[in-house]
């Protein structure tokens, strides 16, 4: 069984004299399953990663219930459950993803309309002129970018990049 968490918004941060960080509750705990109120029980270690790989060790309460007789960690909203990257880190990364392939929607689209090949049901024919004149700058565009144009237009493909030395199948 899975050990609930209880996210808290209102909170500081504090180092005792063996420098661990403290999270310091300014809430009231309530049971997240039965809305009974929780007492403490104990302390544990909660890593924390920060952009940069900067490695925190911050302690965190556990809290019991007595309605339901569970264990629940305290964790501050700067903690994603059961991530070790904080959740500001990880939006970043699915921010930076989510930016990256709208790039690569645009060019797929940018050479799509060049190509001015309407997807017909039954349009399996690709004219090899049609392409490499769309296509003329295919030296300059990026490995990722090959990849998806051709996958748009090929079932299966192989392309040999000279830049990077790879066979993509």
């Amino acid at each position: 069984m899975a050990i609930a968490m209880v996210i808290i918004a209102q909170y500081h941060m504090v180092v005792n004299l063996f420098g661990e960080t403290i999270c310091k509750s300014e809430e009231e705990p309530v049971c997240p399953i039965c809305q009974t109120k929780l007492k403490f029980r104990d302390w544990r270690r909660r890593i924390s990663i920060k952009e940069g790989r900067e490695v925190t060790w911050i302690m965190i309460r556990r809290l019991y219930c007595k309605k339901c007789r569970r264990l629940h960690n305290e964790l501050p909203d700067i903690l994603s459950p059961y991530k070790h990257y904080e959740a500001e880190t990880i939006e970043g990364v699915v921010d930076g993803i989510n930016k990256r392939i709208e790039e690569l929607d645009k060019e797929k689209n940018k050479f799509a309309s060049e190509l001015n090949i309407e997807k017909a049901k039954d349009a399996e024919i690709i004219i090899p002129e049609m392409v490499s004149k769309a296509l003329s700058d295919w030296s300059s565009l990026s490995f990722d970018s090959k990849k998806l144009i051709a996958q748009t237009f090929i079932e299966k493909v192989v392309i040999y990049d000279v830049d990077i030395d790879i066979v993509y199948r």
